[in-house]
């Protein structure tokens, strides 16, 4: 029985890598005649694009029959704008050929992928092309790889050295001095282990060394056992020509049968073998294939279902960003629609949209990538579009340690939450953990804690950017049994965080990317000047006669137009190579920070202050005052006990009340940094005119106001009276220490024999009207009653009722007024 090997054949651009497939698929006996890049006729690259363009852009498979070994060749981009698609491929992988150039040696790209491989514990063959045209000898190429990538590199071509591969690590020679010599089995244990990573030396093109490295996989790689247990990752996403959506995967566990129920709403509908652009449809597949699904429509790549896990974290991730520019008389539906389907197809494409400037964003990877996504949609849709100048996504850390203290106490709510911020190594991520003791909080609300901690999209408050590379540990926290909702947990452990990061130094951090040039020595002194301008790091210089290497680390915002400055300096003979390198510390932090305008006191939807509630209102203290005005004052005090000791009728002196209302204006106290204010909402409530010194009173239009809300549009219809309840407790917290005299109508004449309702919660009454008597009616009586005692503003966007009130000579406030006001609590 053949064995069944699924390989991924992977290099930086231009190593040869597609010349490399066609040799393995003609000696595979799938085609007859090897195809080239150059002449478009590569059996793997039959995509238009990549024909066009001369690139992998899209993985693909195709499997060939060798001695004893069925190989399926999965082929992957090598661009690094693609990085993310080879990325996922490596997951469906048994092992690796990694292509070398012996004109270019290890390459940034190079070490990316050897790295990854040791990640995903895969062994690797390494074949080095282009032997030909190098004036590189063998031994230095060895040097060369032995200098750039950690392992034992042992040559397994021709000119093979038994002693050698005895001498190459002490393992190996154990392992001879007590066995008294090194079988092939004991090799292939030792490759597949990745103790030993054989070379293999020729030219692809010429299809000399080819042979050797299939023999050498058929001989040396051992084949993997799979469980009985269902299991299935899926790699890829793709549509047809037909739009018709397929998912690529592998089965890794058990078997896999067309019209398969596979989740509650996923079911396969056919399953075909695919080689190149050839579709075979089977009826099952067994464990170790490589399949091609029909049918399933939610499933993403990197998905997993069975024993497997999804893959936690895709190292390739989009770091600039582009607005899509498109005519007026574009189908906009249809558009996003096609971005949506590219960003199934390649998770690393994000899309967003903001609906109030109707534009949309795409946060891609590179100058290729954004190519290729005009050709698609073009292709697809017929619609031509533009993108922006890039922006780069910068990111923010911390620099040492801070506590944070987040409470949301409006009317009726109650939840307290206190963390821990603790900085972690470069491209760490956000890791959160808990630190409580079982006897401190119910498991319910703490793993409603720790939930809302992960799905927060945390900011920091240098520029708003996406937060990284800290440890978020939850060490205190506490609830009511009557008044605690799991979004109150959300909204403590929102505020805990910034109020943290309000009080600690904060770090800007920008993507960065490993770099290698080739070039003449005559321009190295050049070059190496510009590096240095462009805050370089981690230089290093290998020269080989005439030619040097310069390999470093460098900012990509600086990186990403060189290149056409280097074909200058070199007259276009110079080569340079990216890799992504993560992030670090901001090059020009301070100009970022300034051009930026960011104010983390104005952004009203992650508040670095919270919300305490005295004598039924709700209050806002900002993020210094946090410690006078916590309910849990020791960390290591029980929740319970902590909850008796809290005293709802607790008492706030008049002072202390104007510092909050004061504060909320929003004034960032670091002084050396300049900020962009937004304008103030012009209207009654936040600009009183000052002629008018009658108390004043506010009446909502209820229901008007409740549907316009969009703080409950996603439960309204299912939830009348969970929504209403939640405008309710905002706007009696908004109003409660503004002095208002509230009422809220909300229509109750359709129920029959209705006498109306009124409750009262401090300044704030709810009025439900009697039966035969609706909302408008009741508001227009108001007004009429109250006018000459009140300054009155009505809050509704019913333009009658609207008018109405104007003539008796109150004011009138939006629904979208209203909201601005509310959310700024």
């Amino acid at each position: 029985m053949m064995k069944k090997i699924n390989l991924g054949i992977l290099a930086h651009v231009d190593a040869g890598k597609t010349t490399l497939n066609e040799c393995c698929l003609y000696h595979g006996g799938v085609i007859r005649k090897m195809g080239r890049v150059d002449f478009k006729n590569s059996f793997m690259d039959f995509d238009s694009l990549e024909k066009s363009r001369g690139i992998t852009i899209f993985s693909k498979s195709a499997t060939i029959q060798y001695n004893n070994s069925s190989i399926t060749l999965l082929d992957t981009p090598g661009h690094r704008d693609f990085s993310s698609e080879m990325e996922r491929t490596l997951r469906v992988l048994d092992m690796i050929v990694l292509v070398i150039s012996a004109l270019d040696n290890v390459q940034a790209q190079t070490e990316v992928i050897f790295k990854l491989a040791k990640q995903y514990n895969l062994p690797v063959f390494i074949f080095v092309n282009k032997m030909d045209l190098t004036s590189y000898t063998k031994q230095q190429i060895i040097d060369s790889i032995n200098s750039k990538l950690a392992g034992n590199f042992v040559d397994f071509s021709s000119d093979f050295d038994y002693e050698q591969l005895v001498l190459s690590s002490d393992k190996i020679y154990n392992l001879y001095e007590e066995k008294g010599e090194i079988t092939d089995n004991d090799i292939a244990k030792l490759i597949n282990n990745r103790d030993i990573f054989p070379l293999y030396f020729g030219s692809a093109l010429k299809d000399t060394g080819v042979v050797e490295l299939l023999d050498g996989i058929d001989k040396f790689f051992i084949e993997k056992k799979y469980p009985d247990d269902f299991g299935l990752i899926i790699y890829k996403v793709a549509f047809d020509e037909n739009n018709t959506r397929w998912c690529y995967g592998k089965v890794t566990g058990g078997q896999l049968k067309a019209k398969q129920k596979l989740t509650e709403n996923e079911k396969v509908d056919q399953l075909c073998i695919v080689n190149g652009d050839q579709f075979k449809t089977v009826t099952s597949v067994d464990a170790g294939t490589i399949v091609a699904i029909k049918g399933l429509q939610t499933l993403s790549a990197g998905a997993a279902l069975g024993i497997e896990k999804p893959l936690d974290n895709n190292s390739s991730k989009p770091f600039m960003q582009y607005q899509v520019l498109y005519d007026n008389n574009v189908d906009k539906n249809l558009l996003i629609k096609q971005l949506e389907m590219l960003q199934q197809e390649d998770p690393s494409i994000n899309v967003s949209y903001q609906n109030d400037t109707n534009s949309i964003f795409l946060y891609l990877m590179g100058e290729v990538q954004i190519e290729i996504i005009k050709a698609i949609i073009k292709k697809r849709s017929s619609i031509d579009i533009k993108l922006g100048p890039p922006k780069v996504l910068y990111k923010e850390t911390i620099a040492a340690s801070s506590i944070g203290y987040g409470h949301y106490e409006p009317l009726r709510h109650y939840s307290e939450v206190h963390v821990l911020l603790t900085p972690l190594e470069r491209n760490s991520g956000i890791v959160v953990e808990n630190l409580l003791d079982n006897d401190q909080l119910s498991q319910a609300w703490t793993n409603s804690i720790l939930s809302s901690l992960k799905k927060i999209s945390h900011v920091g408050v240098l520029t708003g950017s996406r937060l990284t590379d800290v440890k978020i540990s939850l060490i205190a926290a506490k609830g009511h049994l009557k008044h605690t909702e799991t979004s109150d947990f959300y909204q403590a452990s929102l505020r805990a965080v910034r109020n943290a990061l309000k009080k600690v130094e904060c770090v800007l951090l920008e993507p960065y990317y490993y770099f290698s040039i080739r070039t003449d020595r005559k321009y190295l002194s050049r070059i190496l000047y510009d590096l240095e301008k462009m805050d370089a790091c981690q230089l290093k210089v290998d020269s080989h006669q005439e030619q040097v290497i310069i390999s470093g680390k460098a900012p990509v915002v600086l990186l990403n137009d060189y290149p056409l400055a280097l074909n200058s300096i070199s007259s276009s003979s110079a080569r340079i190579d990216f890799s992504l390198a993560g992030y670090d510390i901001c090059h020009n932090s301070i100009e970022v920070i300034e051009q930026s305008g960011y104010d983390s006191e104005a952004d009203l939807e992650n508040p670095t202050g919270s919300i305490f509630c005295s004598h039924g209102a709700g209050f806002y203290v900002p993020y210094d005052l946090m410690e006078q005005y916590i309910h849990i004052k020791d960390n290591s005090k029980d929740a319970s006990e902590a909850i008796s000791d809290f005293d709802y009728g607790k008492e706030v002196s008049q002072k202390e009340l104007d510092y909050v209302f004061n504060s909320m204006g929003g004034r960032n106290r670091n002084e050396k940094k300049k900020m962009v204010r937004k304008k103030e909402i012009n209207h009654p409530l936040s600009q009183p005119k000052k002629i008018d010194n009658k108390p004043k009173m506010l009446i909502v239009d209820g229901y008007n106001i409740l549907f316009s809300y969009q703080k409950v549009k996603d439960f309204l219809r299912d939830n009348l009276d969970g929504a209403r309840d939640i405008l309710i407790n905002d706007i009696a917290s908004f109003t409660g220490y503004n002095g208002y005299k509230t009422y809220i109508i909300f229509d109750a004449y359709r129920l029959s024999e209705n006498v109306g309702k009124q409750i009262k919660m401090g300044n704030t009454t709810v009025v439900y009207t009697r039966e035969n008597q609706n909302a408008d009616s009741y508001i227009e009586k108001m007004v009429h009653d109250n006018i000459k005692d009140y300054q009155i503003t009505v809050a509704t966007s019913d333009m009658a009722v609207q008018n109405m009130v104007l003539g008796d000579g109150a004011i009138r406030m939006s629904a979208n007024q209203l909201q601005q006001q509310l959310n700024r609590l």
